[in-house]
Parts: structure tokens; sequence; C-alpha cells
């Protein structure tokens, strides 16, 4: 079977499997590409199956090497990473304890708190109702003294008239009095007149 022959069989699709394990194998030595996508003119490539088969034997004992090495490496990244995992939980356990103190003490508080705020609420209650007490006593005061100065400034009043009535006498007294000064010896003149009768 020719290369030409198997690129025909290829390009058909109509080989069975059967058909093409009869045959021979073929290998491809050398390749030509004419025109191949940005290569002008002609281009060679091969041999193919000897540097393949070197390549691949010089590569086997690297790749073996190498995954040995990733194998120690991921051991040791596992040990590592084990370690790691103990100090993390106990650093975990530790931050845990602590949180569970820390939320005990926060409850200790917030019980002591609402003890303080019951204590504090019923003073303020008490002294509230003190104060109000207080107050009620001292605008009933103030009542009471608003009510004695009305009565106080009443009195203050009817007094200042009755003083303006008696200044006022008092005036029309010292008025008569020059009058009746004069009126005294008549008078007397007529005591002595009636006595005589």
């Amino acid at each position: 079977m020719g290369m030409e022959e198997h690129d025909d069989l290829m390009a058909d699709g109509s080989d069975s499997a059967e058909r093409r394990s009869r045959g021979p194998r073929l290998f491809i030595k050398e390749m030509v590409m004419r025109n191949f996508k940005s290569y002008a003119g002609e281009q060679r490539v091969g041999p193919f199956q000897e540097d393949v088969k070197n390549e691949a034997e010089a590569y086997m004992p690297k790749e073996l090497s190498l995954l040995k090495w990733q194998e120690k490496a991921t051991k040791l990244a596992h040990e590592d990473t084990d370690t790691n995992m103990v100090e993390l939980q106990a650093n975990v356990s530790s931050l845990e304890e602590n949180l569970k103190t820390e939320r005990e003490k926060v409850r200790e508080s917030n019980k002591m708190l609402k003890e303080l705020e019951t204590v504090h609420n019923k003073s303020c209650k008490e002294e509230f109702k003190e104060f109000e007490r207080q107050d009620v006593k001292y605008r009933e005061d103030l009542k009471h003294m608003k009510q004695k100065i009305k009565k106080l400034e009443d009195i203050l009043e009817k007094d200042s008239s009755k003083a303006v009535d008696l200044e006022k006498e008092c005036e029309d007294s010292a008025n008569l009095i020059p009058k009746f000064e004069e009126n005294i010896p008549k008078l007397q003149k007529l005591l002595l007149d009636e006595e005589k009768v």
C-alpha cells in the first residue's frame, strides 16, 4: 500500500477498521509542505521516527526523576500541612476556650448590668416620687402664699383707704380746732351767764 492509496482511503472515509488492521503500518519519515499557511514555496520536515524515539528515551528518565522529586515534595508538603493542621487545631481549641470564657464574662456583665439597671431604675422612681410630692407641696404652698398675699393686699388696700379717711378727718379736725378755739371764750361766757341764772 503506497502513500497515495493511504491518502485516498483516509480522504474517502469508507475504509473499515478490519481493512486498516490487515495491511502494514504506515510510518511517516519525512513530510513536504507546499505553500502551507505562511510558508511560501516548499518546506521539508523530517525524519521523524528516530529522533522522536531517541528524544522519548532521553525524556523518560528525566520524567521519572521529576516524578520522584514531585513525590518527595508532595510528602514534605503533606507533613508540613499535618504539622500546621495540628498547630491550627491547637490554636482553634485555645481560641474556642477564650471565646467561651469571654462569652461567660459578657453574660456575667450583662447580668450585673441588668441588676444595676433595676436598682438604678428603682432609685430613680423613688426620687421621682419624692420630687413629685415636693412639687405638689410647693405648688400648694405657692397657692396658699398667693392667697395670703391677695388677702394682705386687700387688707392693705382697706387700711390705706382708712388711713386716707383718717388723714382727711385729721385735716378736718385740724381745721376745726381754730374755729373751736375761737368759740371757747364765747362758750365760756355763755356758761358763766347760765350759771348765774
